[in-house]
């Protein structure tokens, strides 16, 4: 691996972690994704660094001029790697939301021109199949913003990292649009590794910890708690894809099982979901989830009926039980919830 010399770079920055990790083993495992058919390909820590050189030559060396980079790809290598290589070149990275196939066209169109207007991106990453899918090539084509496909990023030399301050811009997080147009929110290299310190503390993550999800990044959960908060914790997690997971949700049980993952996020829909959707036949008899010690609900109302109708399910291999609320609320309805599963063991364990 390279050796960088990080002596001009902010120790309170994502690039600092970046350069820490892209000096330490080639071998260390960054994280894996779940693919349709359920297995698991782990990438390692040489893997991600070389197609995170790829997109910052491809992007170029931010200098004075930091562009916004739209990245808008499924569940894949490339989706962390442009985001990464965004940050490590000096340019502003945020995510879009690929189509979904049961979104109308047109809804998602406004979406787009919405945020290319607002926004003034200067490079937007995605593939041929997305463009292709719904047709929106020449809506792109019409924006100042410069298509990036990704089939096109090739091996580049490694490129001199950006050396960020703690209180320059690192990403552009979007709201839903669920009452309105996309509202883009910038956070600061400080205020994320801020919140990721004091989460992992409260947390108690460690290198040890594996978190799973199938929150997708342009999710705040899923970008903050399931991929940034344990990429600089240095724990691996695992993805598995949102179309994946809501059309076979109890793919995540089985991934659980397998790779014995710690924590879980998801939010509160998610645990009724589950419930109501997973049989009691899909559950297979060596299904064992004690190795889970904290489901986390949260990113919009708890509601305590959720939980108890999913922990029946959540405590399989052992009981779960509420054992810390993040946020103190008066009423049922909470912000966030911790749900430790600690369970005691079995006779003969």
């Amino acid at each position: 691996m390279i050796k960088f010399d990080r002596a001009h770079v902010s120790e309170i920055t994502l690039t600092a972690v970046l350069v820490d990790k892209f000096s330490a083993d080639p071998d260390d495992l960054i994280f894996s994704l779940v693919s349709a058919d359920g297995n698991i390909h782990d990438v390692t820590n040489e893997v991600l660094q070389g197609r995170v050189f790829d997109f910052a030559a491809r992007f170029g060396a931010a200098g004075n001029e930091r562009k916004i980079v739209i990245i808008c790809l499924y569940n894949c290598v490339d989706l962390y790697a442009a985001f990464l290589g965004a940050v490590w070149s000096g340019h502003i990275p945020t995510l879009l939301s690929p189509p979904s196939p049961r979104m109308e066209a047109g809804k998602y169109h406004a979406g787009l021109d919405s945020m290319l207007s607002t926004i003034a991106a200067g490079l937007l990453v995605t593939d041929r199949d997305i463009v292709a899918r719904l047709e929106f090539e020449d809506r792109l084509r019409t924006s100042e913003a410069e298509i990036v496909y990704v089939d096109d990023v090739s091996a580049g030399p490694p490129t001199p990292f950006w050396p960020a301050d703690a209180d320059d811009v690192l990403l552009l997080q979007h709201s839903s649009g669920t009452t309105g147009s996309q509202k883009g929110v910038a956070l600061s290299h400080r205020a994320v590794m801020a919140h990721n310190q004091a989460y992992g503390r409260r947390i108690g993550l460690t290198p040890d910890d594996r978190v799973v999800s199938w929150l997708p990044l342009y999710h705040d959960m899923g970008l903050i708690a399931c991929f940034l908060f344990p990429f600089v914790g240095g724990a691996p997690f695992l993805s598995i894809s949102p179309f994946d997971w809501v059309t076979n949700p109890v793919r995540l049980f089985d991934v659980i099982s397998h790779v014995k993952a710690t924590l879980c996020w998801m939010p509160n829909f998610a645990f009724s979901f589950m419930a109501e959707s997973i049989l009691d036949s899909q559950l297979r008899d060596d299904l064992d989830l004690r190795s889970i010690r904290a489901w986390i609900n949260s990113s919009e109302p708890v509601f305590a009926t959720s939980l108890g109708v999913c922990s029946p399910v959540c405590a399989i291999g052992g009981p779960c039980r509420a054992a810390d609320v993040q946020l103190r609320h008066g009423g049922e309805r909470l912000r966030g919830l911790t749900v430790a599963a600690r369970p005691a063991k079995r006779s003969g364990d």
